[in-house]
């Protein structure tokens, strides 16, 4: 039986990449969210710290290093300046981080898989966070990985690669409709390309009792105008047919957006998108048929307890300043 209650975001992560990972609590803490500029002020760092997570998620433009040549310069200096910051090199030596990227740590705004600097953006994403020589995502295109968290539960994590693979959103160019992206029904053009399909295929297929998937861009709401999975309607109707099959609890953590909110498409399937760290945007509206309750404007990021024991999720979206800590919102759910 699920239930849920409206209320506060919040998820601990922990900062190294493993692909197994076996605790001795019960409780697990996983912090999570996105867009973290580097070169403005990161209280959040501080604050998330001071959490001691468990599990980090880094769901996309975890820098900003937009650059247009084989140096990437832009790209390192971003990193480096994030490779400085003493709070968050204590989240990377005592939590694990599952991490994926948008398109200011792939390169270029709204990037897909024209991009002709991709790859050297992958090397510096897997050097930032020390993916072994053997990893899996040395050997491919695309960042999209998987891990297992195993405590009394097993517990299934997907990071999807949305940028890599992906065809041009298609422009409106009506200026009577006030969105900058309109949904393309040319079934050719793809999210994930098929190399990615297939994997993901496989691995929702497999034995767990939670499923989490981490998507740059938001899955579930279909109503706005910005880069989402319903930019290509037959794309998302793919993916939210095989996680409903799939008849397990199911979270999608998304990012991207500057905005925080939580939204529900069934009964098994919830997206919490905590965006962004510490580039908010104040005064925005924004509605849509599955959003739960109002969304945030001011910054924040994501707060994940789950106890295992009792099989209970608690989701809060936080504020990412120190001096601060209010709830925005709150998700309750049992499995």
């Amino acid at each position: 039986m699920l239930n849920f209650i409206l209320g506060t975001f919040f998820i601990l992560i922990s900062l190294e990449v493993f692909s197994e990972e076996t605790l001795d609590s019960k409780n697990i803490k996983i912090i999570f969210g996105s867009c973290s500029n580097q070169n403005i002020s990161m209280p959040h760092w501080k604050h998330i710290s001071s959490y001691k997570p468990e599990y980090l998620f880094l769901l996309g433009d975890n820098v900003y290093g937009d650059f247009n040549n084989l140096k990437a310069n832009n790209l390192k200096l971003a990193y480096s300046k994030l490779k400085k910051n003493n709070y968050f090199l204590n989240l990377k030596r005592n939590s694990i981080i599952f991490p994926i990227w948008d398109d200011h740590d792939y390169g270029v705004n709204d990037g897909g898989k024209d991009w002709p600097f991709k790859d050297i953006s992958q090397k510096l994403f897997l050097d930032f966070f020390n993916a072994n020589k053997n990893d899996v995502r040395r050997k491919r295109g695309g960042i999209y990985n998987s891990w297992s968290i195993k405590n009394n539960i097993d517990i299934k994590v997907i990071a999807l690669d949305t940028r890599y693979f992906k065809d041009n959103f298609k422009i409106n160019y009506n200026k009577n409709i006030k969105k900058k992206y309109i949904p393309d029904y040319n079934t050719k053009k793809t999210i994930l390309g098929k190399e990615q399909w297939d994997w993901f295929e496989k691995q929702i297929k497999e034995n767990y009792d939670l499923l989490i998937i981490l998507s740059s861009i938001q899955l579930i709401p279909k109503d706005h105008g910005w880069e989402k999975w319903y930019n290509f309607p037959h794309e998302r109707e793919k993916i939210l047919k095989l996680i409903s099959d799939n008849k397990k609890l199911t979270i999608i953590l998304s990012g991207d957006r500057h905005i925080g909110g939580m939204y529900k498409y069934n009964a098994n399937l919830f997206e919490v998108t905590s965006s962004s760290f510490n580039q908010r945007i104040l005064n925005f509206i924004e509605e849509d048929k599955y959003s739960i309750g109002e969304i945030v404007n001011e910054n924040n990021f994501g707060l994940m307890n789950i106890n295992t024991s009792e099989r209970l999720i608690e989701i809060d979206l936080r504020t990412g300043f120190l001096k601060e800590n209010k709830i925005f919102k709150k998700l309750k759910l049992q499995f």
